[in-house]
C-alpha cells in the first residue's frame, strides 16, 4: 500500500498499459503557456499585493520552503523514487505557472510548473473535503473523454493501489506536514496552447483527481505539474511525445519596470531548445549539476572544489530549480562570494534583511560596475554570467531605497540555483542523455516565436 501513495501517477511509461497515449502532435512536440505567478495575466495575480519595489517577504518564505523540501527529500536518502513512500511536500511556492486544458470540452487549469515536483494532480469533483479554490473545480463527469482507472486496470495492481467498493482504483498521498490528498486515478485528454496559439492534444493522460485535499494549499492553485526526473513527472508521463526533453526561458522582470507582456512558453519534445553547452546531470530525481567554481569580474574565488559536489550518501550538491526564487549557496561558497562583493562594491552597505546582503541604492545603480558580475562555472565549461541587475533587486525598506541580493547562505548543506538567476537563459533538459543545456539571451521574448 505504501508504494501506491507515491506511484499512482507513474503509468504512461510501460508499453503494457491498458490506456494508450494518443497525440495530435505527430510525435514531434508541443508547447504550453508559461508566466509568472504575479503576472497580470496570471489567475494567481493579486492587484492588491505588495508592489514590485517594496520588500516582499513571500519571496524569502517561498524560497525557504523549497530549500527545506529538497533537504527533506535528501534526508530520506532516496536511491530510487520507485520503491518507497516519501513524505513529499506539495509545494505551493513555485514561481512560474503553466496553463493548459483537461477534458472534453476543454477545462482550463493553471498549475505550478515545478522542476522539483514528481507528478500531476488537480482538485476534482465530487469534493468530500476540498480546500477553497478560486474558480470552478474540475468535474470529471462533464468530460466525455475522461475514464476512471478500475481495479482491473493493470496499473492499479502493478502499483499496489487500493480498491473502493465501486471497484475504482484509489490513491492517498500523505505529506510530512500532515497535509494529504485522496482521490481516484483517471485518464483524460490534455490540450496545450503554446506559441502562436497553436494547439496540441494528448489523450489518455494519467493524473490524480483529488476529492479530499487538506493542508497548505492556496485558493488560486488548481494543482501541480511536476517536471522532475522521476517517472511520475509530466515530462515522463508524456514521454512518447516529449522524448524526455523540455526547455524554458524564464522572463526577467526589472525591479522598476514590470514586463507588460510577461508570457513565454514551456517547450516539449522536438520543440525543446537544447541550445548552448551541455553540463551533465548528477544524482537522481532532481536536476543536480556540478558547480566547479565561482568568479567575480573574471577573478575566481577561493572555494574548495568539493563545496558544491553531490556526495555519495545523496547529500549536498546544487540543484537547478525553477520553483525556488532565490539562489542558495552553502557557507563554503557563500562567504567567499559575499566577502569579495563587499570588497569590490562602490555602494554603501545597508543592514541585512532576512539574511540577504543589501546596499543603499536604486535599480539604476546596478549598471556601470557599482556591484560586480558573478559568473558560475559548471562542468564541461558551461559558464553562466549573472550581472548585478539580476543578482540584486531594488526594494524600499523602512522608506529607504535598497538593492538586496537574490542569493543567500544555505544552512542545510544543500545549494540551489534559483529562478531569478535563470532569467533570460534558455534552459534545456534532456532526460535521456542526462544533460542540461543553458544559453544566455538578451530577452526571452525576442527568441520565443
Amino acid at each position: 500500500m505504501k508504494k501506491f501513495c507515491f506511484l499512482s501517477y507513474l503509468l504512461i511509461l510501460f508499453s503494457s498499459l491498458s490506456h494508450a497515449l494518443t497525440s495530435t502532435t505527430n510525435g514531434t512536440g508541443f508547447s504550453a503557456r508559461l508566466f509568472r505567478r504575479n503576472s497580470p495575466i496570471s489567475p494567481l495575480y493579486n492587484p492588491n499585493a505588495t508592489k514590485n519595489n517594496e520588500w516582499d517577504d513571500t519571496i524569502d518564505a517561498r524560497s525557504e520552503a523549497r530549500l527545506k523540501y529538497f533537504k527533506s527529500r535528501q534526508e530520506y536518502k532516496i536511491s530510487s523514487a520507485d520503491d518507497i513512500e516519501i513524505p513529499i511536500h506539495f509545494d505551493s511556492n513555485a514561481e512560474y505557472i503553466m496553463s493548459f486544458s483537461i477534458g472534453t470540452p476543454p477545462f482550463p487549469v493553471t498549475v505550478l510548473a515545478d522542476t522539483g515536483g514528481d507528478f500531476m494532480w488537480v482538485q476534482a469533483l465530487p469534493c468530500t473535503s476540498c480546500y477553497d479554490q478560486d474558480g470552478p473545480i474540475f468535474d470529471p463527469s462533464k468530460s466525455s473523454s475522461f475514464t476512471t482507472s478500475m481495479c482491473t486496470d493493470p496499473n492499479c495492481a502493478y502499483f499496489g493501489g487500493s480498491c473502493t467498493e465501486a471497484n475504482v482504483c484509489a490513491y492517498k498521498i500523505s505529506y510530512a506536514d500532515k497535509s494529504f490528498s485522496e482521490g481516484t486515478l483517471g485518464y483524460d485528454k490534455f490540450t496545450f496552447r503554446g506559441a502562436e496559439k497553436d494547439t496540441s492534444s494528448m489523450s489518455a493522460v494519467p493524473f490524480g483527481c483529488g476529492h479530499k485535499n487538506e493542508g497548505i494549499y492556496t485558493p488560486e492553485e488548481y494543482g501541480n505539474a511536476g517536471l522532475s526526473r522521476t517517472k511520475g513527472s509530466l515530462v515522463n508521463q508524456l514521454r512518447e511525445v516529449t522524448r524526455g526533453r523540455f526547455s524554458h526561458c524564464l522572463l526577467h522582470e526589472p525591479s522598476n519596470h514590470p514586463n507588460d507582456n510577461p508570457e513565454t512558453t514551456m517547450r516539449f519534445g522536438n520543440y525543446a531548445r537544447l541550445w548552448g553547452r551541455p553540463t551533465p546531470m548528477k544524482g537522481k530525481d532532481f536536476y543536480y549539476v556540478n558547480l566547479e567554481a565561482i568568479s567575480l569580474n573574471g577573478n575566481p574565488l577561493d572555494i574548495a572544489e568539493e563545496a558544491f559536489q553531490l556526495r555519495e550518501n545523496g547529500h549536498g550538491g546544487i540543484i537547478l530549480d525553477s520553483g525556488t526564487p532565490l539562489t542558495y549557496l552553502v557557507g563554503e561558497g557563500y562567504w567567499p562570494l559575499k566577502s569579495k562583493i563587499l570588497e569590490l562594491a562602490t555602494l554603501k552597505m545597508a543592514d541585512h534583511y532576512n539574511g540577504r546582503l543589501c546596499f543603499i541604492g536604486k535599480y539604476s545603480d546596478l549598471f556601470g560596475g557599482a556591484l560586480p558580475t558573478i559568473k558560475f562555472h559548471f562542468e564541461n565549461y558551461l559558464n553562466i554570467e549573472v550581472p548585478a541587475k539580476k543578482a540584486f533587486k531594488q526594494y524600499v525598506v523602512n522608506g529607504e531605497n535598497r538593492v538586496c541580493a537574490l542569493f543567500k547562505e544555505s544552512n542545510l548543506g544543500l545549494s540551489i540555483f534559483g529562478s531569478f538567476f535563470q532569467e533570460n537563459i534558455i534552459v534545456g533538459y534532456d532526460l535521456v542523455e542526462e544533460k542540461i543545456y543553458m544559453q544566455q539571451v538578451d530577452d526571452c521574448l525576442s527568441i520565443d516565436d
